[in-house]
């Protein structure tokens, strides 16, 4: 499978022998500006989406709800929230209510933010989030990988990660359930005994 498929289906990658990364993970993106912490209109509509989306998501059978266009310019928010595809209901709800009291600081209340748990993640922006459309810049692709470095056998380390991370982006888009995800993992060595992937897709994809 090319890297550029999997770029395009692949929403979420984890490859972490279980880890030391910073947790919650977010990615931040302060391009298009940042917003007041107090008294400020695009946070109330972050507080408006965090009143539904939660509860919409993980009510949805797919675990994934997407929230566009809320509020008026230029204060307008659209948010994507998803939960990973072995979550339950319950564990979807309280995620995802986390990741809307902790992504506005933990970005230093950027516009466009993501933030990621081991059950869920949350996306907000000032743009329009298609959903699936994860081609442009709006919500980036993400992988994470444990901030150890493979000090021996480091070609083979890569080569590794790079077939364990296609195989488990080919068969969350190929094989897997309505929920587009899949989850690996691979032998290293004594270093990394084993070296894990996760990967899922939009469920509209």
């Amino acid at each position: 499978m090319a890297a550029s498929h999997v770029a395009a289906v692949a929403l979420l990658l984890l490859v972490l022998p279980r880890a030391a990364e910073s947790y919650p993970w977010g990615l931040c993106n302060d391009t298009a500006g940042n917003f007041p912490a107090r008294r400020s209109g695009y946070l109330a509509n972050i507080n408006l989406i965090a009143a539904t989306l939660p509860g919409n998501a993980s009510a949805s059978p797919d675990l994934f709800a997407t929230a566009e266009g809320v509020g008026a310019a230029p204060d307008q928010v659209s948010a994507l929230a998803l939960c990973r595809g072995d979550a339950n209901a319950s564990t979807c709800l309280a995620c995802l209510t986390q990741a809307f009291l902790d992504l506005p600081s933990s970005c230093a209340y950027d516009k466009v933010a993501a933030i990621f748990y081991d059950s869920c993640l949350l996306a907000y922006s000032n743009a329009t989030i298609a959903a699936g459309d994860f081609s442009s810049e709006k919500i980036p692709i993400y992988g994470f990988y444990n901030n150890a470095n493979a000090t021996t056998e480091q070609a083979r380390f890569n080569r590794l990660v790079a077939a364990l991370v296609n195989a488990t982006a080919d068969y969350a888009a190929r094989n897997s359930t309505r929920r587009r995800y899949a989850s690996g993992q691979a032998d290293f060595n004594a270093e990394f005994p084993k070296v894990y992937s996760w990967a899922q897709c939009t469920p509209d994809l």
